[in-house]
């Protein structure tokens, strides 16, 4: 935990000394240590080995294997050069889907902040370094989200199925453009009525969660293993995040229709966490959404005028997000598969 603790807290030195949008040599030089952390890394993550020895099985496409169509493939087609290379492929594709989107979305003199999120919130570099296929899936959603912007829906519907070939589950994706793109904004009254729907969901996820077997039962039964809720610790996070939507509803008022769409999807992500507590399946639904707060948090506290309020809310942000990292490294599910780097250079398999 402290090697890669340090690891990434003098990555995010590095992206805070990129001031703006033309100065971008610091944080393009963040971007490339994190690409040879994933790229180089070997058996880190719960499912790496399970992916690794998955690599030398498939030697042909079966319909009846645990892994969708497109992952059988993309494992075909490095077959000749390894899956170490295939890893360092994903890598770069992970980087630079990320840079790009932080580079578009993220206010400059808050690259530092984003590349904190994508590094210490575990929803996001350290789960998706061990979810492969779902990071192929969630990264083809970070890419159609232009497409959003565009109205293009044959655009986004391409994304999405292509996403949909790694990992099934993001094909409730395509459920969620017409809202993304239908003309509503954000009123006050709007904020408070969401924020209560909100909390009445928190209330009433059991039996929400009694529908969501059923569905997942149906349609998604390779992700049986998911059936299991995610464990809730304390209330602690549920009531400083609760309070991270309140800000998200409130400032997503002062953003022009058809230009909140960030902040459409980060709190279309807020109304999965209910289910996640009966459901995991939920929790990786929800991590399709969660990028969005890559760039709404920073946005958010750049529109914050008080000072004072903007550095609370930066260090009260800061840390519930290394509380979270901390309990990851700590966690008995967790714990073994991350506790210790390793590169490829010391990997020892047939």
């Amino acid at each position: 935990m402290l090697l890669v603790g340090l690891f990434s807290a003098f990555v995010v030195f590095l992206a805070s000394l990129s001031k703006s949008k033309r100065d971008g040599l610091w944080i393009r030089l963040s971007f490339l240590l994190i690409f040879l952390f994933l790229a180089l890394r070997y058996d880190y993550g719960n499912d790496y080995m399970a992916y690794y020895y998955g690599f030398k099985n498939i030697r042909y496409y079966d319909p009846e294997a645990h892994f969708e169509i497109g992952w059988q493939y993309l494992n075909l087609i490095f077959k000749p050069v390894g899956f170490f290379a295939m890893v360092a492929f994903l890598a770069a594709i992970n980087t630079y889907v990320y840079y790009r989107f932080i580079l578009k979305y993220v206010p400059s003199e808050y690259y530092w902040l984003a590349v904190f999120i994508y590094l210490f919130n575990p929803s996001f570099m350290l789960i998706q370094l061990s979810a492969m296929r779902q990071c192929v899936a969630i990264l083809l959603f970070v890419l159609s989200i232009d497409s959003i912007y565009e109205k293009n829906i044959i655009k986004y519907a391409f994304y999405i199925v292509m996403a949909s070939l790694f990992h099934t589950s993001a094909m409730i994706l395509l459920l969620l453009y017409l809202p993304f793109i239908y003309n509503w904004h954000v009123t006050q009254v709007k904020a408070v009525i969401l924020f209560i729907l909100y909390l009445l969901m928190l209330f009433l996820g059991p039996s929400l969660g009694k529908q969501f077997f059923y569905v997942v039962g149906q349609y998604f039964d390779r992700y049986a293993d998911y059936f299991g809720g995610t464990e809730l610790n304390s209330g602690l996070g549920i009531l400083y995040y609760t309070f991270i939507l309140g800000l998200i509803l409130y400032y997503s008022r002062n953003e022009r229709s058809g230009e909140d769409l960030l902040y459409k999807i980060a709190i279309a992500g807020y109304y999965v966490l209910p289910f996640s507590f009966i459901v995991q399946l939920a929790g990786r639904v929800g991590l399709y959404m969660q990028p969005a707060l890559i760039a709404v948090i920073p946005m958010i506290i750049k529109s914050i005028k008080s000072k004072d309020v903007r550095r609370v809310i930066v260090l009260s942000y800061v840390a519930m997000t290394l509380l979270g990292y901390y309990k990851l490294f700590n966690s008995e599910v967790f714990r073994e598969k991350y506790e210790n780097y390793k590169t490829i250079f010391s990997a020892n398999v047939k």
